[in-house]
């Protein structure tokens, strides 16, 4: 008798099928876990959005135009255009417009109020609004990528997030 090494097609239909069944419970697992972690970084960037507006309106007198709103994945606004002519080149708050003009969302990156990487690549889309002379609140909605909170509207206001139906 003829002794054969190696597998049988069965056997390895049999490995490939339990690797596929597996995959099927880790992969919308992973995708669920991801979302939670985005939904959280995107919570805690409209919380520092809000507070680099306040910040900034205080300093320089002068809101952001409302509504105003940004998208990370479209490009996190430049942070040009704000740095110390010093040799070091850090952006410093006071340098800010004040001319009479309201400032952009821009230079709340580029003078420091907000930093870019607490934005990169999430999908959701930041907006804030203002009620009276103060900015009130800011509203992020998932976009294209943000799994179980992709169409859903988020508000933070007074410190509490809410869903926006």
């Amino acid at each position: 008798m003829v002794k054969k090494n190696g597998f049988t097609l069965m056997e390895l239909l049999a490995v490939i099928m339990m690797i596929a069944l597996i995959a099927s419970f880790a992969v919308p697992a992973y995708r669920s876990i991801r979302a939670e972690r985005q939904f959280r970084r995107a919570r805690s960037a409209a919380v520092l959005l809000l507070e680099g507006i306040r910040q900034a309106k205080q300093k320089t007198g002068r809101p952001l135009p409302s509504p105003t709103d940004f998208t990370p994945t479209t490009g996190i606004p430049s942070t040009d255009g704000c740095t110390d002519d010093a040799a070091t080149g850090i952006p410093r708050r006071s340098n800010i417009r004040r001319n009479g003009e309201n400032y952009k969302i821009e230079e709340l990156f580029a003078c420091g109020y907000v930093n870019s990487r607490d934005f990169e690549k999430l999908p959701y889309k930041f907006q804030y609004t203002y009620v009276g002379d103060a900015p009130s609140y800011i509203t992020f909605t998932g976009i294209d990528g943000a799994g179980k909170y992709e169409g859903r509207s988020f508000k933070y206001e007074n410190e509490k997030i809410t869903e926006v139906e």
